[in-house]
């Protein structure tokens, strides 16, 4: 994947985060019109960034978003609910596109269907309208219309195709093809979007036939708009419908297809064969028109077409009666005069007689006269347009050649060499004169001047003074008059790779700090050298601060907010109290705490599913609230500060709470706890089961909740990154359920203590202080060691015993033990160990092999004197 692709996906990340925001922020304040400005910029931002690349799905997508935002900021639609469900459902396909591309490199074409239906979707809503763009077939729809043509319209349609492309058809369909109807209706604008439909149709695989028709009326000559497509295309074709919608992805909002059974479409029009004369078909013309069988009568006409070689004049007429055919007249006079002309043209001397004069002299002189005049009008205006040098030549030969074609149609074959004789002059001059020359000045004035053209909102140039560039001052030149000079970036993106070496760089060098105390030590113990030893002291002192700054400089660009986490709440509380149909409020407390980037992200899985559990199992339904005394409206509210070197992060709704009672019915009856642990358990330790592993309240399976698997998850998430989780509750009132998590997991402070005459480290987020305290003063209860602690008894639990090592703890001199106390599950436990040594910050590293199994140990860190430090896992252990 290139840069600029990355670089583009993150970008596309942020953007959806802030659409997803503003439209949080529109749900309770639909009228404020900063937040809808600033929606409207992020969604135009967007999809502008998404047409550096070839990813038509996306843009299609953000650009209906963008002119629905742009409906709504000027107040031509209301900002709606139904509008904001259609706008995330649009983002959240967009994300899921910049997954897929993160992944493949691409955007597969089963994107393709999807991205035309939620485009149709913001359309329509931008419209105002309930009929939405027509979108892409899907497979389903495929087969559901392949066996025969849906529409009887579509169906005269089809019939009116030529005989021959009907049968060539029907060859395809008898060997196995699938046949499609295929419209086409380019965007106007399309020329200015650097799309060419008639070549777009024309690499259409497997085509049968194709037509190609106006949408209106052709305007004048001289108003036609050449920039402006007025065509409509339909093409017949063997082409499968993957193939088609792949050709068509950049518009498919432009295009329906239509899958059709070419069987059913072939039958004989039973009026023109081989044997029939062109009188024949007029009498059974005549009959088809006065029974109103227009379609028919239209396939009689393009068969006699290509099975006849009428004369130029009988092939003209029915070439414009199949053109006046297919715009469905309502009023046949113009049909009949036509039949009535082939009629009495075939009448004559026979049907390869005549000559190009005589066939134009069967019109009224008159009518040729005034289309001849309207024809020259026509080409003099044009001739007269000043608008570009370099279209001059073209103008000429395209004027000097309709001139002459009309010309000698209408009989005048002495103008039509005048024409030919006045485009070899302009030829050679580079101009206009003697074309201009050669046409005839209209009775009753002069040669009349060409409008002007000037562009909209544009000042004629003068002659004398040309338009020139402005010299703006340098720092000006890409921007506009008087604006200050653009600056730099203030933020740069970095990889996360990139910040993690940096991690890794101060955990060596951290390593690396450690080893000087030890170097002192060793100069001054065993070679005797004080000073060196004061030397190496004084610059481990110098190091030892330089790296801190450098540790604390590296883990501020790796904290994060809060707010990384928090900003997924509103959507998602939305959409599941909608769903289940409750009323709630979100209160988001305390965004701007940060804390590392991998606890944050180890942080989103966990909170998303205690917030679904408050409002699926906490929160009330508004009947029953109201029946309880509380307000209709439920409250949830998620709160984050820092507490010393931790995070606390805690979620509080004002729900029903949790019945210890029935949690511990629940624990018994699924063998959690036993008849003893029922008795003893206090109301606290009981709603704290929620955490165990497979227990689960619900009655009722659904997608929110009730499979057992969740609370335990949340727990052991937690404490992978060494939180800790508590939960508090009160029936009828809430629940309070609050997270502790250290700030950082990069580099830990451990405590170095000593049993059996090996070192170990604790984390110290698990120290709460260290004792010594008289052997005498230690007491059994029920065969458990306790000491009396400033009043709390404190349960004491040796460590050599728990690792097995079978030697009793080690006392001073005075006859005193070292207790390192904890505490585990909010309870105080006292660790006896043989002595207590340094604090000091290590890397730690997760073990591996055989030894990752043994839960005791947290991990290994490398000291400075290079041995390794076995980190203790003290919430396994105790």
């Amino acid at each position: 994947m290139n840069p600029l692709l990355e670089q583009f996906l993150s970008e596309t990340r942020d953007f959806l985060q802030g659409i997803g925001e503003k439209l949080m922020e529109l749900e309770h304040a639909p009228d404020d019109a900063g937040v809808m400005v600033e929606l409207f910029r992020l969604v135009h931002t967007l999809k502008g960034n998404s047409g550096l690349f070839d990813f038509p799905e996306m843009t299609r997508v953000l650009h209906a978003g963008e002119d629905l935002m742009d409906a709504v900021r000027d107040m031509r639609i209301p900002y709606s609910q139904t509008l904001a469900d259609n706008l995330l459902d649009a983002m959240d396909f967009v994300g899921a596109l910049c997954d897929e591309i993160e992944a493949t490199g691409r955007i597969g074409p089963d994107s393709t269907p999807a991205s035309a239906n939620l485009a149709a979707a913001l359309r329509a809503l931008t419209l105002a309208s309930a009929q939405a763009v027509p979108a892409m077939p899907t497979e389903a729809s495929q087969e559901a219309g392949s066996a025969e043509v849906p529409d009887m319209a579509l169906t005269a349609e089809l019939a009116a195709l030529p005989e021959t492309d009907l049968m060539d058809a029907y060859r395809h369909a008898l060997s196995g093809a699938s046949i499609h109807w295929l419209t086409y209706v380019p965007d106007e604008q399309c020329f200015f979007q650097g799309d060419d439909p008639l070549f777009t149709i024309r690499q259409i695989e497997g085509t049968v036939s194709a037509r190609i028709s106006p949408r209106d009326r052709w305007p004048a000559l001289e108003e036609l708009d050449a920039y402006r497509c007025a065509l409509n295309f339909q093409i017949l074709t063997t082409a499968p419908l993957a193939t088609l919608i792949e050709h068509f992805r950049y518009v498919p909002d432009q295009v329906d297809i239509v899958a059709v059974d070419a069987l059913s479409l072939v039958q004989p029009s039973g009026i023109v064969d081989d044997n029939s004369s062109e009188e024949d078909f007029v009498a059974d013309a005549f009959k088809l028109l006065d029974a109103g069988n227009l379609t028919t009568l239209r396939l009689a006409a393009q068969t006699l077409l290509g099975l006849k070689n009428p004369h130029l004049w009988t092939s003209s007429a029915l070439r414009w009666l199949v053109v006046i055919l297919d715009l469905e007249p309502t009023d046949h006079a113009i049909l009949r005069s036509l039949l009535q002309a082939i009629g009495s043209q075939s009448m004559d001397s026979g049907p390869h007689t005549g000559s190009v004069e005589r066939e134009a002299s069967a019109r009224a002189p008159a009518e040729v006269n005034t289309e001849l005049q309207d024809v020259i009008a026509a080409q003099r205006s044009i001739l007269l347009l000043d608008d570009h040098p370099a279209w001059e030549k073209g103008r000429i030969i395209a004027a000097a050649g309709a001139l002459a074609s009309s010309s000698r149609a209408a009989g005048d074959a002495e103008g039509a060499a005048r024409y030919d004789q006045a485009l070899a002059q302009c030829l050679k001059a580079g101009n206009s004169d003697a074309l201009l020359a050669a046409i005839p000045t209209p009775k009753g004035g002069d040669t009349p001047r060409a409008p002007e053209v000037t562009t909209k909102g544009a000042t004629p140039a003068s002659d004398e003074h040309p338009p020139e560039l402005l010299d703006l001052p340098e720092g000006q030149k890409s921007g506009r008059r008087g604006e200050e000079p653009v600056s730099g970036p203030k933020s740069i993106k970095v990889e996360q790779a990139k910040i993690d070496l940096l991690m890794n760089l101060i955990g060596e060098m951290v390593v690396a700090k450690n080893a000087m105390p030890y170097l002192a030590q060793r100069a001054e113990d065993e070679f005797g050298v004080r000073e060196l030893s004061r030397e190496i002291k004084a610059q481990h002192a110098v190091i030892n601060r330089i790296a801190e700054e450098m540790q604390g400089a590296i883990m501020q660009v790796r904290m994060m907010p809060v707010s990384f986490v928090f900003q997924r709440f509103p959507r998602l509380v939305r959409d599941i109290s909608r769903k289940l149909s409750k009323d709630v409020q979100l209160l988001l407390e305390g965004e701007e705490t940060e804390a590392d980037k991998n606890i944050i992200e180890a942080l989103a899985d966990p909170l998303i599913h205690i917030v679904r559990n408050s409002l699926d199992h906490g929160i009330e339904a508004p009947d029953v609230r109201l029946a309880a005394g509380k307000p209709a409206l439920g409250t949830l509210t998620i709160r984050a500060h820092q507490e010393g070197d931790h995070v606390v992060i805690e979620i509080i709704d004002d729900g029903k709470g949790i019945d210890p009672a029935i949690i511990k019915r629940k624990a018994y009856e699924k063998g959690v706890i036993d008849e003893v642990g029922l008795e003893r358990i206090t109301d606290r330790e009981a709603v704290n089961l929620v955490f165990a592993a497979g227990f689960s309240t619900a009655d009722v399976v659904s997608d929110l909740s009730g499979r057992g698997v969740g609370m335990d998850v949340v727990r052991t998430a937690v404490e992978k990154v060494n939180g800790n989780i508590v939960l508090d509750s009160e029936v009828g009132k809430g629940t309070r359920i609050r997270i502790v998590l250290p700030l950082s997991m990069a580099i830990t402070k451990v405590m170095i203590i000593e049993s059996d005459a090996q070192t170990f480290g604790i984390p110290m987020e698990h120290v709460l202080e260290t004792v010594r305290v008289p052997s005498h003063s230690i007491q059994t209860i029920k065969d458990k060691q306790v000491i009396l602690l400033r009043g709390s008894v404190v349960p004491l639990a040796p460590l050599n015993t728990l690792l097995g090592m079978g030697v009793p703890p080690r006392p001073n001199d005075d006859g005193e033990l070292a207790v390192l106390v904890t505490r585990i599950a909010g309870e105080a436990i006292g660790l006896i160990v043989d002595d207590f040594h340094e604090s000091i910050d290590v890397i730690q590293k997760p073990l591996g092999g055989v030894l990752g199994a043994l839960s005791v140990y947290s991990g290994s860190a490398l000291m400075g004197n290079g041995s390794v430090l076995m980190v203790l896992n003290v919430k396994e252990m105790l």
